[in-house]
Order: C-alpha cells, then sequence, then structure tokens
C-alpha cells in the first residue's frame, strides 16, 4: 500500500517509461541502483538521455496524437467541444449503470454500512426521472473537485480499518474544468457529468452552468492560456472575491488569459503589472455561468502554452513531485500514480486517459517515430 509518493514511484516511471520514450534504456541505472542520495535529482536522469533537449513531437503531432487516442478511446477520452446538444436517456442511464455498486462488505467510520444505504444512493440517483430525451448543458468547475462512483461524500471502504482507499473515488478536477452535465440527483445537490477524460458525480454546488454554449465554447478554445508547470498553483489570498480567492491547480492545469483589450488598470485593487491576467469561471447566484480576471504573478511555475516535448521536460516535471504524498483518486487534495504520469503530460498538451490499463496502452505510441 502506498503511504506516500515516494522516490520509488519517480523511478518506476522513469525507468519503464522513458527508455521506450527516447531509447536510452541501456544508460539508465536499474532500480536498485536509482534509490540513494545520489540519484534523487532530475540532473543525474537528465545526463543519462542521449539528446535529452531534442523536441520528440511538436504541437502539432501531438494534436494529431490526441486525435487518434480520442478514436482509440472512445468511451475514455472525449472531445467536448463536439458532444451533442441532446442525448437519448437509454444512452444516459447505460452510462451512468456503468458504475456497479460493489458486491462485498463496505464500511464508513468503522461500521458497516447495510443495504439502506444502497437504497438511498439509488434514490439519490434519480434514474426514474431521467427523460426520453434529455438536453444537455455545459458547465466548467469553480473550485478543485472530485468526480464520485455515487452521489455521496462519504468515504466508503472495504476495510473498517482503511482510511487510505474510497471506493467511491474516481479522480479530481482542477477549477476551469469543461463538463457537460447528463443528469441530476433528486436533491439537485449532486450532477452526473462527462469530462473530457472521466465521468460521474460531482456536488452542483462545484460547476457553473452556461446559459450559452457558445460562451462555454469560446473560453473552452481560447488560443492563449497558461499551463501550471509546478506541482501547484496556488492563487493569492483576495478579500474583494472570495470565490476566486487561494484556488489551487494542479499541474497541467490549462487556465485561459483574458484578452489584452479587456484588461482593466486595477484588478480587485491591484496593479496587473508583473502579473499575468486570467479568466476564471465563477457561480453566479442562480449557479450560472460568470468570468472573472485575476492574477497569477509572472514569477509562478507557469507556461505561455504547453511545454516544448523533451526528454529533459518530462524529467524536469516529474522531480517537482517528489515526495508528495499519495492520494487514491485526488484524496487529501493530492495525486495517485496515474494522475501523476497524466499531469505531467498535460504539461505539453497531452490529453491522457485517467486509468492505468488505458495509460500503458499508450506508452509505446509516445516515442514521436
Amino acid at each position: 500500500m502506498f503511504k506516500g509518493v515516494p522516490f520509488r514511484c519517480l523511478t518506476a516511471f522513469l525507468c519503464a517509461l522513458l527508455p521506450m520514450q527516447m531509447g536510452c534504456g541501456p544508460g539508465l541505472p536499474r532500480r536498485e541502483e536509482a534509490v540513494s542520495e545520489d540519484n534523487r535529482t532530475a540532473e543525474f536522469w537528465i545526463k543519462k538521455v542521449s539528446d535529452p533537449d531534442r523536441i520528440i513531437m511538436n504541437e502539432k503531432e501531438i494534436a494529431v496524437f490526441n486525435q487518434e487516442i480520442m478514436k482509440t478511446l472512445p468511451q475514455v477520452i472525449k472531445d467536448l467541444a463536439a458532444y451533442p446538444e441532446e442525448v437519448a436517456g437509454e444512452s444516459i442511464l447505460d452510462v451512468i449503470n456503468e458504475q456497479q455498486y460493489p458486491q462485498k462488505p463496505l464500511y464508513y467510520c468503522g461500521q458497516q454500512l447495510g443495504a439502506s444505504f444502497y437504497d438511498g444512493l439509488l434514490q439519490e440517483m434519480n434514474l426514474g426521472g431521467i427523460k426520453s430525451v434529455s438536453k444537455l448543458r455545459c458547465a466548467y468547475t469553480i473550485r478543485r473537485t472530485s468526480i464520485r462512483s455515487f452521489p455521496t461524500r462519504l468515504l466508503v471502504t472495504d476495510d473498517p480499518g482503511d482510511l487510505e482507499f474510497d471506493l467511491f473515488q474516481e479522480t479530481a478536477l482542477d477549477p476551469a474544468e469543461p463538463v457537460i452535465v447528463l443528469h441530476e440527483s433528486v436533491s439537485g445537490k449532486w450532477c452526473f457529468v462527462q469530462a473530457s477524460f472521466y465521468k460521474g458525480w460531482v456536488p452542483v454546488a462545484d460547476l457553473a452552468v452556461a446559459t450559452s454554449r457558445e460562451d462555454w465554447l469560446l473560453y473552452l478554445q481560447a488560443d492563449s492560456f497558461l499551463v501550471v508547470t509546478g506541482s501547484r498553483l496556488r492563487l493569492g489570498y483576495n478579500p474583494y472575491s472570495p470565490e476566486i480567492s487561494e484556488l489551487e491547480f494542479f499541474m497541467g492545469a490549462r487556465i485561459p488569459l483574458a484578452a489584452r483589450d479587456g484588461i482593466p488598470r486595477v484588478v480587485d485593487k491591484q496593479s496587473p503589472s508583473g502579473s499575468y491576467v486570467v479568466k476564471l469561471p465563477t457561480r453566479g447566484r442562480n449557479g450560472e455561468l460568470a468570468f472573472k480576471l485575476t492574477l497569477v504573478p509572472r514569477g509562478s511555475d507557469v507556461s505561455v502554452g504547453y511545454l516544448p516535448y523533451t526528454g529533459a521536460s518530462v524529467i524536469k516535471q516529474a522531480f517537482k513531485m517528489q515526495g508528495e504524498r499519495y492520494g487514491w483518486g485526488g484524496m487529501f487534495n493530492s495525486r495517485d500514480c496515474t494522475a501523476f504520469v497524466r499531469d505531467i503530460y498535460r504539461c505539453f498538451g497531452f490529453h491522457f486517459p485517467r486509468n492505468s490499463r488505458e495509460q500503458g496502452s499508450l506508452l509505446s505510441r509516445i516515442t514521436g517515430k
């Protein structure tokens, strides 16, 4: 059981992935050699790579590769911009029912959950309320949030003493993540959503729903954006706009920049001089999508646009997360092993799937050869 994201996770990633990617297998140290203090730096590994600054794939090649991923894994990776505006209710029901309730004893706070717990979830899921044809809504996340298997926040495990692995925790979404709302729970507190790489239940309070698909698309397809290249980016404290104060983004998050002609002289009592001005989705009084400008200091670990995809850059990004706590599916406001890989490759513009099986199917195809 992982209790953190130790150096073992980094070396497993580098030893298994980089040789295939860059043809440097014989030059890499064996795993048992890679656990000494001398080897705990990105520079050590970069020196083992032949031509570490070579562009493995350019921006156009990565875009083509992303299209290939969508064709290869159409049930996993979605082009949300091309998502239909209406969907048959049967299709929505099938998607929701893909997640099966575990057929084994389940526990919450050490106490076994009875059949009534599942009955309550079924009622909240409101499956009988799915219309024959549903008009879908477009939304953005307004804060970091979780995608859940079922509409509940309870930490559910198959071991009464386990606090690490919530069986209902699927993954996490950054702020400003686009989603398609497929269905709403009976209480109105949960939505079943399709993100570009995953689907499941998200709290309604964490979403801002667009009143115009065009506005939603314009933000989604923004040409000018920041990419978070540090392990995470935390916005500064903002007493004038508490809804975006201290928001946190993880590595690879994409944050659209404000149009230059739309930047005021002052943003929330601060001069934008020395900062990037970004545009963030916020939730209006009735849950509708609105946007607000805020500042990201230019000294932050961010990039305007995606990083160039080189061996050296991959290694540098991986080592920025060394020693961080492991968090199953994004638990503990952290990341697990597949999120570790996905976050690294988001920095270069790749749209990787979330789960290890699908990620593994791509390893032999990211050489750029």
